[in-house]
């Protein structure tokens, strides 16, 4: 067992013990089962990233004070949730992970917007009259078409194992 293996051991411990003291509305709010997943990738990559490796000691310093952090008051809530943000966001830009439901969340923006500029570019072409009908049918087009996409973008993300 290497080093890093006994830490990533060692955190879970320390969070599973903590669990009990974190109400279930909380637990779910804060997604700690994600910060297990974040903290295995962190130990995943940290061989070859050294910035992974310093996010790892800075979990092992954070890990026994999630409890009195996420039931403390508002600044360390905020603590508590921009240390983790942090340690998503090097994952994210460096790595290349994404949070499952972001993709979508991009995707649907994107085909919603498309649809609708393409349905009043044609309301205006055919008749004006029907603009509005014509920019509800492209809404939703694009929005079907945004879906299936994203759907399709987040399974190569996941048979890449780049989805969190």
């Amino acid at each position: 067992m290497n080093e890093f293996t006994s830490k990533i051991i060692t955190i879970e411990r320390i969070v599973e013990q903590q669990a009990n003291q974190i109400s279930t509305r909380d637990y779910k709010f804060y997604h700690l089962p994600r910060m297990l997943v974040v903290v295995r990738l962190l130990q995943k990559h940290s061989a070859s990233c050294n910035e992974c490796k310093k996010l790892l000691d800075e979990v092992e310093e954070f890990s026994p004070k999630i409890a009195a952090l996420i039931n403390g008051n508002i600044s360390d809530k905020n603590n508590f949730e921009h240390t983790s943000e942090t340690w998503l966001n090097h994952l994210r830009r460096n790595h290349k992970y994404r949070i499952k439901g972001y993709t979508a969340s991009l995707y649907n923006l994107y085909g919603i917007l498309a649809g609708a500029l393409v349905g009043i570019g044609l309301g205006y072409l055919i008749n004006v009259e029907h603009l509005k009908n014509f920019t509800i049918i492209g809404f939703a087009v694009g929005l079907a078409i945004g879906r299936i996409a994203a759907w399709q973008a987040e399974k190569r993300l996941n048979n890449e194992n780049r989805l969190i």
